[in-house]
């Protein structure tokens, strides 16, 4: 992308959030009410209502309808098909404006774009603190990543027909094929922002969001507590360590940011609301419409879809409120809906289920099949994920205390009683976002891989104002209720410690899976203490793959971007930024020592010794089965890699597949096949090549169990993995720069976050 493309781009934006604020104007009213001399707003925040929901819709809804075209003409995502849908829905909006006006609306009418800075002008100081929480995220978005390694990426790319690693993109049906289980709202949001900006729009789409988080915090907290508590949202919601656990724009994060923009327009004032059938019924169109953009996001949002409809139904013009949600929700949704059916075989089923086999279920006597590994009370007894040390419904309350600390996580559930006592519908709204949708989830199990414990944070709006609630009651009964919090803390500190060598049965299903690994008592055990480990304050609000370093090079990799967006698509070796790689130097021997268990001493060291294999030739590749150690049961495999910038090498166990298991469903794909593709793809991100061949490919293993394995590489970058488990994308990496004198770590055991 060269600097005259993003001069294209930028326009291309504004007309986009033209189009929202267009749409949301003519549909739901302007910010100051329909009152022509520009006076204030009569609803609180009336401004940052509008401003979230036209954003909303100009880069959520406008990039949905843009897929939507692609997906029933095969047309690609391009800026040219942006453009056409967002300039067909600005003028849908002048045609509606010129309808209601009796003639050629003036443009001030159709844009009131004075009207809605006046409106805004209360909110300077709330709209600089939106903008350098979005400046946060620019810096922690992990541009190290493999830009084409998510399921949501990849759809998008396809849409877009682009790669970022030079691989040729196939011309691909979304409508009727099921490309990475990706959820196709999802890639909508990233095509768009990729056809924009190239790869650069993936880290403006994370700072949008966080802006759009920010400012919808503040809405919600004010609403539910005062001002301090709207400065408490903005602050708490996108900046806690849960949040920030997302590395980049993922489908927690889009359904996080979407529902927090939707819903302060839901919970404004109804006042604001009742002024004609007309308006009730365009009000709640640009609600279904951003809520349905919610639901292609995150299908289990579904679960939510009473809270909404309890407010529409409170409406004076309740027929006209209720109606227009249901349309527009049906409208918006509807081709997500074939896409089930065509690609999947049913509306009822998602992208995910075809990753598990049909399981046997029984409530309350009807029997049934579901693909997917759900617990008690439809399993016949309560089980946990192998590997993860809890069942999903216990992991989820350790993981809100552990990042909330105790203090806020007791203010959270306090504050949920206490919403109840002032206000039963607000109670009542908030109970139905968010508890349908954590406890049905609570009870599927396979949570194995790492950004599966953020499925919790797209109903996290509603912690705002639960934790406002109780932190207002200790403020006006500081005895009485500071007890009671006090009494939480302390039942919480209790029970985070005292559940912490607590293991229910490990789900024997699960390693019928392909690529289930064994799990291992103590990193289990390891998992346990960190879960458990909660203190009475949040988190410091820095994202954990965040350190000093990182933020270092991310600036670094910032600048370079904005300078020449087309060098975001180079790949680098995982972990490392692009300046951050040294050229190759003499070569070493890297000594990787599997004696010790790697989770104990260092086990990569170099020498200027011997070397039992050549990798200094970039390309080069190497297969080595049969390492045998005390501390495994089972032989190990590892294999190798050098390409122009790096080495890789992938440490991998040699475990038989489990017995009793019905035959895969892909019968011709052999498990040699299964683990040759899987080793050659995380090689890849180790060296930062994912476009030439992998050397594994055609390969004769060599075979040796000495545990001491020495291998001649050149002075650099050296990359390696241990593979906990395939199944869950479970990979430990140990980084740095190697050279004579030893390897300089720059990452030790860290599971690296996948997508």
């Amino acid at each position: 992308m060269s600097p005259l493309d993003l001069l294209i781009a930028m326009p291309v934006a504004g007309l986009m959030a033209a189009a929202g604020l267009a749409t949301v104007n003519q549909l739901a009213g302007p910010p100051g009410g329909d009152r022509p001399d520009g006076a204030a707003p009569v609803a609180p925040d009336a401004g940052l209502r509008t401003l979230l929901a036209s954003l909303a819709w100009g880069f959520g809804v406008v990039p949905l309808f843009t897929l939507w075209v692609n997906l029933f003409t095969g047309v690609r995502v391009t800026l040219p098909l942006l453009v056409a849908v967002a300039a067909a829905n600005l003028v849908a909006a002048a045609v509606a404006a010129a309808i209601r006006a009796r003639g050629a609306p003036p443009l001030a009418r159709m844009l009131p774009v004075t009207l809605l800075a006046r409106a805004l002008g209360g909110r300077r100081a709330v709209l600089v603190a939106g903008g350098l929480v979005a400046a946060v995220y620019l810096l922690a978005f992990d541009a190290r990543h493999p830009l084409d390694d998510s399921c949501i990426y990849n759809a998008a790319f396809l849409a877009t027909g682009q790669s970022v690693s030079g691989q040729p993109v196939e011309d691909v049906d979304l409508l009727r094929t099921n490309p990475d289980d990706a959820r196709l709202g999802n890639s909508a949001l990233l095509a768009a922002a990729l056809v924009l900006f190239g790869p650069l729009g993936f880290r403006l789409a994370f700072a949008l969001c966080a802006f759009a988080i920010a400012l919808g915090g503040y809405v919600v907290g004010r609403d539910a507590g005062g001002r301090g508590w709207g400065w408490f949202g903005l602050v708490f919601l996108p900046l806690n360590s849960y949040v920030l656990t997302i590395a980049l724009p993922d489908e927690n994060l889009f359904a996080l940011a979407i529902g927090t923009a939707l819903l302060p327009l839901m919970l404004g004032p109804r006042e604001d609301r009742d002024d004609g059938a007309g308006r009730a019924a365009g009000r709640w169109i640009v609600l279904g419409a951003l809520f349905g953009l919610l639901l292609c996001v995150r299908h289990a949002m579904i679960l939510s879809f009473a809270a909404p409809l309890l407010v529409a139904w409170r409406e004076r013009r309740r027929a006209a409120a209720v109606g227009a949600f249901l349309v527009a929700v049906a409208v918006v949704t509807l081709p997500e809906h074939l896409h089930h059916l065509y690609a999947l075989g049913s509306v009822l089923k998602f992208e995910s289920n075809p990753q598990f086999p049909p399981l046997p279920y029984e409530l309350l006597g009807v029997r049934f099949h579901w693909q997917g590994f759900v617990n008690w009370p439809l399993h016949d007894q309560v089980v946990r994920t192998p590997h993860n040390p809890f069942p999903t419904f216990v992991a989820w309350p350790l993981a809100l205390a552990h990042h909330f600390g105790l203090i806020l996580f007791a203010l959270l559930h306090a504050g949920f009683v206490r919403v109840w006592l002032r206000s039963r519908e607000r109670a009542a709204f908030w109970a139905l976002w968010a508890v349908p949708v954590v406890a049905a989830i609570a009870v599927q199990e396979a949570w194995d891989q790492a950004n599966k414990m953020g499925v919790i944070l797209m109903v996290a709006t509603a912690f705002v104002p639960w934790i406002a609630a109780g932190g207002e009651a200790v403020r006006r009964r500081p005895v009485a209720a500071g007890g009671a919090v006090a009494a939480l803390v302390l039942a919480s500190w209790a029970g985070t410690a005292g559940i912490r060598d607590w293991r229910v049965p490990a789900d024997e299903r699960y390693y019928c899976l392909p690529g289930a690994w064994t799990e291992r008592a103590d990193l289990v055990d390891r998992a346990a203490a960190e879960a458990t480990d909660a203190g009475l304050l949040p988190r410091p609000p820095v994202a954990p793959h965040v350190s000093g370093r990182f933020l270092a090079g991310s600036a670094v990799s910032l600048r370079e971007a904005l300078r020449s967006p087309s060098s975001a698509a180079v790949e680098w070796p995982l972990g490392f930024f692009g300046h951050e790689v040294p050229p190759p130097g003499e070569p070493v021997t890297l000594v990787v020592d599997l004696s010790r268990d790697p989770f104990g001493a260092p086990f990569v060291t170099t020498d200027r010794g011997p070397a039992d294999l050549d990798l200094t030739a970039p390309g080069a590749g190497a297969i080595v089965e049969g390492l045998s150690a005390p501390w495994s049961r089972v032989p190990m495999t590892v294999v190798a890699r050098r390409s122009a910038t790096a080495t890789g090498v992938m440490v991998d166990f040699d475990q038989p597949p489990a017995e009793g298991c019905p035959p895969p469903p892909d019968p011709g794909r052999t498990r040699d096949a299964f683990l040759l593709d899987n080793r050659c793809e995380v090689l890849s991100w180790l060296v930062g090549d994912t476009a030439s061949a992998c050397p594994l490919r055609g390969a004769a293993p060599v075979r040796r169990p000495d545990p001491v394995l020495r291998l001649r590489v050149p002075s650099g970058v050296v990359n390696v993995a241990l593979v906990v488990n395939w199944r869950g994308e479970n990979y430990r990496l140990w980084a740095g720069i190697a050279d004579a004198s030893g390897l300089a770590p720059t990452a030790q055991g860290v599971r690296f976050w996948h997508n």
